[in-house]
């Protein structure tokens, strides 16, 4: 249930963002956690690449996919709306 909107924070996340006047941690978290898992499906739970430039471009191949889809999937909403 975690990454939810409305989902109850634990007292010292709520302490936090009570004082740093930021959004509720709910709310972002139900945001990334969802790319997260997206991307996490996508390469498995490593990513097994010799050196961080190639670690790298493949983090960021995997990102440019998911906002293709994404980007797709809200054409396409938007398109039968």
């Amino acid at each position: 249930l975690h990454g939810q909107r409305g989902f109850r924070l634990e007292s010292s996340q709520e302490k936090a963002a009570s004082q740093a006047h930021a959004p509720p941690y709910s709310v972002v978290r139900s945001r990334v956690e969802h790319v997260f898992a997206d991307q996490k499906s996508q390469t498995g739970l490593f990513i097994r690449t010799v050196g961080i430039t190639r670690a790298t471009m493949r983090i960021s191949l995997a990102n440019i996919v998911y906002n293709m889809r994404r980007f797709l999937f809200l054409e396409r909403l938007n398109a039968s709306a």
